[in-house]
């Protein structure tokens, strides 16, 4: 099934004020037509001739990009004139037009939980919509990673773990390391909080403090600490006593002891966005 769409609607020369009526490109999956990739990926998508006086001109309608390879899944371009009430109508809109077209299996997709669409759309100006497609119709790798980031930056309370984790960790695939170590680190982070294998999210939060050391990051460096005794005194593998001493409830710095101490008979699960929220000042922009 096709999920790309295009309807009439009525169009103003710039140029010469006709009002004429035109199809344009509503919703456009960019795999199902190399036409349509080609056309975003050079920034002609609904560019127009007008019938009067030949100008062409380029129609500012929503359009809602649908990748459904590629998290997040739903890019929507707005005019930036648009006021927010109406942007947000317009996308909406968009939105039940593409959702009532899915078959049950992409619904389920691309919606886990009924409650929450994770993760969101992510709404950017017409003038960047070119960069979310290559010539083949696939997202390129540098704008799908500031997609995750954006993505990832504002967590809803209701978005499923497994989905968190999945994003986390496609933006660990993407990410260069060494060119950007915090953001690598934060999500190493996320990782760490959103996995139910505690051996797992403490291989991540180890890594993520090789980063935020005590050094550069003491405050973010303690709240890791704090974050290993959780995850140590919840293993259920190994020796009991061995966790304890292997974890930071050992720490050997007066800082980490006093945070440790402050909490230790207060262990409470930790919800999946808490780690991201306490890292994020720490993080540069994508």
């Amino acid at each position: 099934m096709s999920h790309s769409h295009r309807q009439n609607v009525e169009i103003q020369c710039e140029n010469c004020t006709v009002r004429f009526s035109a199809p344009v490109w509503l919703i456009v999956n960019p795999r199902e037509s190399q036409g349509l990739a080609q056309s975003i990926a050079r920034g002609s998508l609904n560019t127009l001739i007008c019938p009067n006086c030949r100008r062409i001109t380029t129609v500012r309608t929503p359009i809602l990009l649908y990748q459904p390879d590629e998290p997040p899944a739903i890019v929507i371009a707005m005019d930036p004139g648009e006021s927010q009430d109406e942007a947000q109508n317009q996308a909406h809109s968009l939105l039940a037009y593409l959702y009532t077209n899915l078959s049950p299996d992409e619904k389920k997709k691309l919606i886990s939980n009924p409650e929450v669409i994770f993760p969101p759309p992510i709404v950017v100006p017409h003038s960047d919509l070119k960069g979310f497609s290559d010539l083949s119709g696939k997202r390129p790798q540098s704008t799908s990673l500031k997609t995750i980031m954006m993505a990832l930056r504002d967590i809803p309370e209701l978005a499923p773990k497994k989905d968190v984790y999945a994003l986390a960790q496609r933006g660990v695939e993407l990410i260069d390391r060494h060119k950007n170590p915090n953001e690598w680190a934060w999500l190493k982070g996320l990782l760490s909080s959103s996995t139910d294998d505690v051996d797992k999210g403490i291989v991540y939060l180890e890594e993520a403090l090789t980063v935020f050391t005590k050094d550069k990051f003491p405050e973010n460096w303690g709240r890791g600490q704090n974050d290993l005794a959780h995850l140590y005194l919840a293993k259920t593998t190994g020796d009991k006593a061995q966790n304890i001493e292997d974890g930071p409830l050992r720490a050997r710095e007066e800082e980490s002891c006093h945070i440790v101490d402050c909490n230790r008979a207060h262990l409470t699960e930790q919800k999946a966005n808490g780690y991201s929220r306490e890292l994020d000042g720490c993080a540069g922009s994508a």
